[in-house]
């Protein structure tokens, strides 16, 4: 997945089901295991490491990402760059998750007109409150995953 990896790992913690994880995914590892062979993951946890146990906790605990019998909703949000940005809500009752995500090589700027009000990045912790037809820039494989507070 390259430069869109931690995009793409994040993505799967907001889109209904559990996310697929290789061994050493969790270590940071890109390279693939020897197949039919003894070959070594290392156990160091970095970036990848906090950044799946972050997604986890969000995953188990907000129910807007919940799937089964008692799934949330997922809908697509239109931005002005939908061939570039992939923007998705999940929400049940008062709980909601909003994914947006540059999957281009490209800096971005965009508007998406639903994405708005007091938010927390479930990855960086940062608080923010997007005001109504706010500009976005996203650099190139970049990424949000916003807890909405209601």
């Amino acid at each position: 997945m390259g430069d869109a990896s931690e995009a793409m790992l994040a993505l799967q913690y907001v889109i209904p089901g559990m996310p697929l994880i290789y061994s050493g995914q969790e270590y940071g590892m890109t390279e693939r295991l020897k197949f039919f062979e003894k070959d070594q993951i290392p156990h160091e946890k970095g970036k990848v490491w906090n950044m799946m146990e972050k997604l986890g906790a969000l995953k188990a605990t907000n129910p807007a990402l919940n799937g089964g019998k008692d799934a949330a909703s997922y809908r697509r949000i239109n931005t002005t760059e939908d061939s570039k940005i992939y923007a998705i809500e999940r929400q049940k009752d008062d709980h909601k998750v909003i994914y947006v995500a540059n999957f281009s090589d490209q800096l971005v700027e965009f508007k998406a007109p639903t994405v708005v009000g007091e938010m927390t990045d479930a990855v960086r912790g940062s608080k923010s409150n997007i005001p109504a037809d706010y500009n976005f820039t996203f650099p190139p494989y970049g990424y949000r995953v916003w807890e909405v507070r209601k």
